[in-house]
């Protein structure tokens, strides 16, 4: 897919996934009525439709995220559609192993957005891991070879 093609694609999976415009979520912390784990697996199961590469990379990211809030979460997930649908470079490693990513609002948020975001990506996980064990047949080979890439 082209530039042009993703950014159609990506939008349309964010209007599919119940997401508004992110206008309507400015100045709003961490809140599931904006983004919850509903939103995430919408976005999931589309990327999976669409490339199921594209779906791994998305739990890569949103594992990656310290901070859930529905602006954040539609900022960075436009970064990850506009390149490609990939983690590759939007995702740093920092000195104690956290993965961030380059655009984590997290300084400017509270404890209890820290919290609530933690509990939203854990239920997300927990979601995509049963999704992927009963794909694990099917999609194996790509599975096994994203993984080694990433190890390299």
């Amino acid at each position: 897919m082209n530039k042009n093609n993703n950014e159609i694609v990506g939008n349309q999976i964010l209007i599919r996934s119940g997401l508004k415009d992110i206008k309507e979520y400015e100045g709003h912390g961490v809140d599931r009525n904006d983004l919850n784990t509903i939103h995430l697996m919408c976005v999931f199961r589309d990327l999976i439709k669409v490339d199921p590469m594209f779906a791994l990379e998305f739990i890569d990211l949103v594992n990656s995220m310290e901070v859930l809030s529905a602006t954040n979460f539609i900022n960075i997930f436009k970064a990850f559609v506009n390149n490609g649908f990939s983690t590759e470079g939007l995702i740093e490693k920092k000195d104690n192993d956290k993965l961030l990513t380059m655009f984590d609002l997290s300084g400017y948020s509270n404890v209890n957005d820290i919290i609530e975001s933690a509990t939203i990506k854990s239920e997300f996980i927990n979601n995509t891991l049963d999704i992927a064990k009963k794909m694990q047949r099917e999609y194996a080979p790509m599975f096994m070879e994203h993984t080694n890439k990433k190890i390299k």
